[in-house]
């Protein structure tokens, strides 16, 4: 299942940037995202393994392929990356936050806070943005039915930020057009 699934991830990327550098690292990216998705639903819990050194990948990346963001120049690049990790990481680290304030125990855990400014990192603020708010389309439904018929307390998380921050990667840009326009 899981090479099944590479391979279409692979090919919708394929299709969207052809054999390009942008092909080679949002695959890469795309691997994580499934990596990620299976450990979290299995363990509840995101390897720092994956996101820490994702983190750092998508910000190198950003400053020697700034098109990632698409802008020109290392600095846009950076400056693009930088903010995707502030603004990734600290809406999940912010919700947690509040969730922990509201409900009186933990939320949201620290693996979805580095999962997300990972997909800031290589994604950029915008994208991360709308990561961010395209996540909960997807864990919603699937969470309520967990916490209310299945009656499971801790839902993971990740799996939905990585359906999220994959949808974003390949049409992010066309759907901010679309609300922003």
């Amino acid at each position: 299942m899981v090479e099944f699934l590479t391979a279409i991830i692979f090919l919708v990327v394929y299709l969207k940037f052809g054999i390009t550098l942008k092909f080679w690292i949002y695959c890469l990216l795309a691997c994580s995202f499934i990596v990620v998705s299976f450990i979290d639903q299995e363990f509840q819990i995101i390897p720092d393994v994956i996101s820490l050194p994702g983190i750092v990948s998508g910000i190198m990346l950003s400053i020697v392929v700034p098109g990632l963001h698409n802008v020109s120049g290392w600095k846009a690049g950076l400056l693009n990356s930088f903010f995707g990790i502030l603004a990734g990481g600290g809406l999940i680290y912010l919700t947690g936050f509040l969730g922990k304030m509201i409900f009186k125990k933990e939320s949201m855990g620290g693996g979805d806070v580095k999962l997300m400014a990972m997909i800031g990192a290589f994604l950029g603020w915008r994208l991360a943005l709308l990561t961010f708010f395209l996540a909960p389309f997807f864990g919603t439904p699937i969470g309520l039915y967990l916490k209310f018929v299945k009656k499971e307390d801790i839902i993971p998380y990740g799996p939905y930020l990585s359906i999220a921050g994959f949808i974003s990667m390949i049409w992010g840009y066309n759907i901010l057009r679309f609300f922003i326009l």
